[in-house]
């Protein structure tokens, strides 16, 4: 069976805070040298999820994603100098 541990001190070819999974073996070799701990990954919330998504809904709008009714801005034309 297979053992699910993050490390908390380097052991083996394991750094700080990697998260493998291990035989039955390899984990109690781990556990008894206390450089390990059972892992379990904490699922995400629905709300959690649903603030991503708006975080990626909410991307600043460019030039380039933009639609194609909105204005487009001359920049070169913009702060070109004035001949005299």
């Amino acid at each position: 069976m297979t053992r699910v541990v993050k490390f908390t001190k380097p052991f083996s070819v394991y750094a700080i805070d990697d998260i493998a999974g291990l035989t039955d073996e390899e984990a109690k070799a781990a556990f008894d040298a206390d450089a390990a701990v059972p892992y379990k990954a904490e699922k995400q919330t629905e709300k959690e999820s649903e603030n991503k998504k708006e975080e990626e809904t909410k991307k600043e709008e460019t030039d380039e994603t933009k639609s194609v009714d909105s204005p487009v801005v001359d920049k070169m034309a913009k702060n070109a100098p004035e001949k005299k």
